[in-house]
């Protein structure tokens, strides 16, 4: 089989969830659920609301999804969502006390995994993989953004 770069991403991909998917699930919260609730505080902290779209734009899911994804971190108590004062028809998503424990708590366990997982790669190394990262991503979304057009 040849290797390629979806190949490598894609091994890492499942590698990782199935190692975070493990501890998250005797916290009875999904990894997806964490990703939500940490990009909702990066978006808290940059002062910048998060509607329903907002994560269905960032992570490609549908309205169904998101909106059973949401319903799901509210009842849990992580998430609230509160009318917005300029458009009554809007749902602003804001992280609860718990929620933002919880997403303190769930960094340094993904920090730490991170650190296992790059603990042998050179400080400019890592730099490097990042960097790549970041503009694979960039590729991504411009690709995305050209089909829309």
């Amino acid at each position: 089989m040849e290797k390629t770069v979806s190949y490598y991403l894609h091994y890492l991909s499942r590698y990782i969830s199935k190692k975070l998917e493990r501890y998250d699930k005797e916290n009875g919260i999904s990894t997806h659920d964490c990703m939500v609730v940490d990009y909702i505080c990066h978006r808290e902290n940059e002062n910048l609301d998060t509607i329903q779209k907002d994560i269905e734009d960032e992570f490609y899911i549908g309205k169904a999804v998101a909106s059973d994804l949401i319903s799901s971190l509210e009842k849990k108590g992580y998430i609230e969502r509160r009318v917005d004062p300029s458009d009554q028809r809007k749902k602003i998503l804001t992280v609860t006390k718990k929620g933002h424990d919880f997403n303190d708590f769930n960094l340094e366990k993904v920090k730490k995994f991170d650190n296992q997982l790059t603990d042998k790669l050179k400080k400019k190394d890592r730099d490097t993989l990042f960097k790549l990262f970041e503009e694979l991503i960039l590729k991504i979304r411009e690709e995305e953004n050209d089909e829309k057009y």
